[in-house]
């Protein structure tokens, strides 16, 4: 896919429909390589010897942000995920869990607009600590999908 330079991120500039519907909703477009390798710009996150799979999700995968704002506030959610975790608690499953829990902890009914959290609750019995303030009743495609081992890859890099 061509791309454009658009102040210090590359966007994905295409003629295929589906980037332009993207492109009307957000200002700029990025694939999440590009967008996670200008912030961890040490670290390779694609590598020659990487599985078709992950390589795919890599360059697949969206990224939209509306404006500067939503640039540093989607940087800034990125660092602050990544923060807590440790080498020796580097699982996808528990991030996603946190995420989850911190998305159902800011609503009041105890649901979220997120399609992430679709098949969780807010658990609202008293003493509840923060990984069982939540209560998974299923796991919607969009949970089990997050928790494969492409992306368990991208976090442990």
């Amino acid at each position: 896919m061509p791309k454009r330079r658009h102040g210090s991120l590359d966007t994905i500039e295409s003629s295929c429909g589906g980037l332009d519907v993207l492109s009307a909703a957000f200002s700029k477009v990025y694939s999440l390589h590009d967008f996670l390798q200008q912030l961890v710009s040490d670290e390779i996150l694609l590598r020659p010897d990487d599985s078709e799979k992950y390589a795919r999700v890599m360059k697949t995968s969206i990224v939209g942000i509306q404006d500067e704002a939503g640039l540093r506030i989607a940087a800034n959610c990125f660092r602050a995920v990544g923060a807590p975790i440790t080498p020796s608690s580097r699982k996808i499953k528990e991030v996603l869990d946190m995420v989850v829990a911190e998305l159902l902890s800011k609503s009041r009914r105890g649901t979220s607009q997120n399609i992430i959290t679709l098949g969780f609750s807010k658990n609202n019995t008293e003493g509840t600590t923060a990984l069982t303030s939540i209560v998974q009743e299923y796991a919607s495609s969009h949970y089990r999908a997050l928790c494969a081992a492409e992306w368990q890859l991208l976090l442990e890099r």
